[in-house]
């Protein structure tokens, strides 16, 4: 499942819009099909991608697969892109969780989509196999990770003798920004 964000106060007819990625995959929305004003509008490919169903299930009118590490999502109507992303999950890039979606930071709708820095993993569960997106509802602002989370400083620098002054270091330090400081003390040692 995939979801776009109307942000106009006013509906969006997307009926013949294609939907596709760079390779063979497409699909295109049935007329009719309308996303309202301010609505996050999600597509499935199948009745049961997301609990309630999604508001348009492709795959009763087409083939279109996302791929876990990289791929695209091209929309275009009457022949001009609409909107696209291309994600993969190369170091720095998109996030590439297992069992959660993810979503583009719900405080930069106006932003590049393709700037995978803005984008996180789901963190609330949505269905009963505990996977974690928001199919329909607004994105979490996304928080990023405390460099710190996890580090334990407790391997000072070694103690040494400069000239006639002793340097040694407290055993537990602090982190910063996933760095670890130890207070040093300076004694006499000539």
């Amino acid at each position: 499942w995939f979801e776009v964000y109307n942000p106009l106060g006013a509906d969006i007819y997307v009926g013949g819009m294609v939907v596709s990625d760079a390779g063979s995959d497409s699909f295109t929305v049935a007329d009719g099909v309308v996303i309202p004003a301010f609505d996050h509008f999600v597509f499935g490919q199948s009745a049961d991608a997301v609990p309630l169903g999604p508001d348009y299930n492709w795959g009763e009118v087409g083939t279109f697969y996302l791929a876990n590490g990289d791929d695209e999502i091209i929309l275009t109507y009457d022949s001009v892109v609409i909107d696209s992303i291309a994600y993969d999950d190369c170091a720095d890039c998109f996030p590439d969780p297992s069992g959660a979606s993810v979503s583009l930071d719900g405080g930069s709708y106006a932003a590049d989509n393709n700037n995978g820095a803005l984008w996180c993993a789901g963190t609330a569960a949505y269905d009963a196999n505990n996977n974690l997106g928001t199919p329909g509802t607004e994105n979490a602002v996304c928080v990023a990770p405390d460099p710190c989370d996890g580090v334990t400083c407790e391997a000072p620098p070694t103690a040494a003798c400069d000239g006639n002054t002793a340097v040694t270091y407290a055993e537990a330090g602090t982190c910063d920004a996933g760095d670890c400081s130890y207070t040093q003390t300076q004694t006499d040692c000539g």
